[in-house]
C-alpha cells in the first residue's frame, strides 16, 4: 500500500475544512481506511459463523461504499454542484456517516484506562508531538450521592454502566451480557477544581509548533464505593483554550464507561477519559465532527490536593491520543500484501502478515488503494 504517514494535528488545516482539498480529501480517505480496518475485525469478533459474518461483512462494504462514494464527489470539480449541495458538504455528510457507530470512536476492547482503550481515528500520529502543562486547583469538596452500577465486579456511574454493559456484551464469545446489578445510593464526595490560567497545551508537527492557553476550564471527580472496591471517576469536565487564532473547548463524554482518575500512593497516575472537542475554527471541523475521543493525562497531586498535568516536555502525540492497532498499522502503511482473496470467515479474520489488520480487510485497502491518488 502506498505510503500514508503524513502530518495531522488538531491544530492544523491539513484536517477536514470547509473547501474540501486535496490535504482534506486524502485525510477523509485515511480515516475511511482505518474505519474499515477496524470495521472488519469488529465483524470478526460479532460473528462466530460464516453467514452472520457474511451478512455483516456485506452490510459494512454497502456502507464503505457510499462514503468512497462521498470522497468522489469532493474530489471532483464541480460535481457537489452538480448534484445540488453546497461546497464541502459531501465531506460533511462523509464525517456524519463515518461517525454513525456508537463503538467505533472509543474503541471496546479492554477494560482498563490508559492501558488498552484506543481511538478509531488518529487525532495525533506517532511523527507529531505534543506538550501538556496544566494544573487544575482543588476550590471545593462537596459531599455528594451516587448510584454505581456493579458490572462484571467492576464498578460504573449510573451514566457509563449502559455502555459498559454493551461494551461487554459486543466483546463475549456467545454475545451475553454481562451480570449487572444496581447498587444502592451511597453517600460520597466530589472534589472540584479549575484549571489554571497559567497552562498551556503545544502541538509540534513537523516545523509547526501552535500553542494554546487555558481560557478557562473546570473539573469534578466524584469516589464511587462499594464495600471493598472504590473507583475515582471524572463527572464533569470542560476545559476551553485559546491560542493562535484557534479557540477549542473539550468536553468530558460522562457516558464512557473506561473515565478513571488513577492515583497511586504517591499521588502520580493518570486521568484517562473521553472527550469531545467543539470549535468554529476550521482547521478544527474534522475532530470536531468524529464525537468523543480517548485521551489520557499524566497526572500528580500537589500538596494542596490540585492535580497537575505535565508531560515534562514533548510527549508522542499518540501517548496522549492513543490509536487501536489496526489505526497505527494504516498511519505507518503497514497493510498487507495482495494475495488470492480469502475464503470464508476463518481465511478472512486471520492475520497471516501480523500487522493488526485482518487479512479480508487488507485485500479491500489494496483494491481501494489502488484506485486512489493519494500519495
Amino acid at each position: 500500500m502506498k505510503s500514508i504517514v503524513f502530518v495531522l494535528s488538531l491544530f492544523t488545516g491539513t484536517v477536514l475544512a470547509t473547501g474540501g482539498g486535496r490535504d482534506e480529501i486524502c485525510q477523509a480517505e485515511r480515516d475511511l481506511w482505518a474505519n474499515i480496518a477496524n470495521g472488519y475485525g469488529l465483524c470478526c469478533q460479532e460473528s462466530p459463523d460464516d453467514r452472520s459474518w457474511g451478512d455483516r461483512v456485506q452490510s459494512a462494504h454497502v456502507r464503505n461504499e457510499r462514503l468512497r462514494w462521498l470522497i468522489s464527489v469532493a474530489r471532483m470539480p464541480g460535481m457537489e454542484k452538480q448534484i445540488g449541495i453546497e461546497k464541502g458538504e459531501s465531506l460533511r455528510a462523509f464525517y456524519d456517516l463515518l461517525h454513525g457507530r456508537l463503538v467505533e470512536a472509543i474503541g471496546p476492547t479492554g477494560n482498563k484506562p490508559g492501558n488498552s482503550i484506543a481511538n478509531t481515528f488518529a487525532i495525533l500520529e506517532p511523527t507529531d508531538l505534543i506538550s501538556v502543562a496544566l494544573s487544575a486547583v482543588l476550590t471545593d469538596t462537596n459531599p455528594a450521592k451516587a448510584q454505581p452500577m456493579l458490572v462484571n465486579g467492576d464498578l460504573y456511574s449510573s451514566e457509563s454502566a449502559g455502555v459498559a454493559i454493551e461494551a461487554q456484551t459486543l466483546m463475549s464469545v456467545d454475545g451475553s451480557a454481562p451480570s449487572a446489578s444496581i447498587l444502592p445510593v451511597i453517600n460520597t464526595v466530589a472534589d472540584q477544581y479549575q484549571f489554571d490560567s497559567t497552562g498551556s497545551l503545544s502541538v509540534l508537527t513537523g516545523p509547526y509548533e501552535w500553542t494554546l492557553g487555558v481560557a478557562k476550564g473546570r473539573l469534578t471527580v466524584t469516589e464511587l464505593l462499594s464495600g471493598d472496591l472504590s473507583k475515582l471517576v471524572p463527572t464533569d469536565m470542560v476545559l476551553t483554550l485559546q491560542g493562535d487564532g484557534i479557540t477549542a473547548t473539550l468536553t468530558l463524554d460522562e457516558t464512557c464507561p473506561y473515565n478513571e482518575l488513577v492515583l497511586d500512593v504517591n499521588g502520580g497516575g493518570y486521568l484517562g477519559m473521553a472527550v469531545s472537542l467543539s470549535s468554529e475554527s476550521d482547521a478544527l471541523a474534522r475532530v470536531s465532527q468524529l464525537g468523543s475521543f480517548w485521551m489520557v493525562l499524566p497526572v500528580s497531586q500537589d500538596a494542596a490536593g490540585g492535580l497537575v498535568f505535565d508531560t515534562a516536555g514533548w510527549s508522542i502525540g499518540t501517548e496522549i491520543f492513543p490509536i487501536q492497532p489496526a489505526t497505527m498499522a494504516i498511519v505507518m502503511g503497514e497493510t498487507g500484501a495482495s494475495n488470492d482473496l480469502p475464503n470464508g470467515r476463518d481465511e478472512s479474520c486471520a492475520d497471516a502478515d501480523g500487522n493488526d489488520i485482518r487479512d479480508g480487510a487488507d485485500e479491500i485497502l489494496n483494491l481501494y488503494d489502488n484506485l486512489s491518488d493519494c500519495d
